[in-house]
C-alpha cells in the first residue's frame, strides 16, 4: 500500500468513528451502536490518538452538562437580568 492509500483509509475510519463516538457514549437506546459496530470503534479508538482525544473531550463535556443540570435552580443573576428586561421591555399582546 502507498502512502496516500493508507492516509485516505485512516482519514476514512476517523470520519466513521467521528460520527459513532457520541452514539457511544449516549445512554440513548435509540441511538446506541451494534456490538460489531462498538467492537470496530473500540479497536479503532485504542490505536488512533486523535480520535482519543475526542472522546475525551466529548466526556468532559457530558460532565459539565451533567454539574449544570445538577444544579438546585437557575443562576439568580441570571434570573434578574430576565425579570429586567421583561419589565423593560414587557410583552405587547396584538388585538
Amino acid at each position: 500500500m502507498d502512502i496516500d492509500t493508507l492516509r485516505w483509509a485512516r482519514w476514512r475510519d476517523c470520519r466513521w468513528a467521528a460520527a459513532r463516538i457520541q452514539a457511544a457514549l449516549d445512554d440513548d437506546p435509540d441511538g446506541r451502536l451494534d456490538l460489531w459496530d462498538l467492537e470496530r470503534l473500540v479497536s479503532h479508538l485504542a490505536q488512533c490518538r486523535r480520535c482519543r482525544s475526542m472522546t475525551a473531550d466529548y466526556q468532559r463535556l457530558a460532565a459539565s452538562l451533567d454539574r449544570i443540570a445538577a444544579r438546585s435552580g437557575p443562576d439568580p443573576a441570571v434570573v434578574r437580568r430576565l425579570q429586567h428586561v421583561a419589565v423593560v421591555h414587557p410583552h405587547e399582546e396584538t388585538p
